[in-house]
């Protein structure tokens, strides 16, 4: 596959899988044996991967990512996302607080022959996102006294 088709099938995954709920294309775009590695996780197989994007939609339904920027090579496409949505149900045992969130994130996927995502890696603002959730206290600006 060419570098042109695996930046399709990354800005795919975003536009039908994560903004319009289309599940059933995570088959067509993951292979069979693919990983994905996330922080604060074990490695995940490819029905794993979507069971956390179906966790994430129950809790935030809104929830879109859109590509700022993408850069590929070889066999690996990267991008840095900005995230949205609004925490309506329970989300990792925090009740719903009706608040939009924002974040960003990077992600890299690594495509086989094939054209399927072999293998992701996926880094994004979880203190931002916590502390948005009001899970965490913000952290103090430099410079402020109580």
């Amino acid at each position: 596959m060419s570098i042109e088709d695996n930046k399709a099938a990354f800005r795919r995954w975003f536009a039908d899988v994560v903004n319009q709920n289309k599940y059933e294309v995570v088959e067509e775009l993951l292979a069979p044996d693919y990983v994905c590695h996330m922080p604060g996780a074990p490695p995940t197989d490819r029905d794993g991967h979507r069971g956390m994007v179906e966790f994430f939609a129950a809790s935030f339904p809104d929830w879109s990512e859109e590509v700022e920027d993408m850069i590929a090579a070889g066999d690996k496409v990267v991008g840095r996302m900005s995230a949205g949505g609004t925490h309506t149900a329970a989300f990792q045992g925090i009740e719903p607080s009706g608040k939009r969130i924002t974040i960003s994130g990077i992600g890299i996927m690594r495509f086989n022959d094939e054209g399927k995502v072999a293998e992701s890696w996926w880094e994004f603002d979880a203190v931002g996102l916590m502390t948005q959730l009001g899970a965490i206290p913000a952290p103090e600006a430099e410079g402020a006294t109580s």
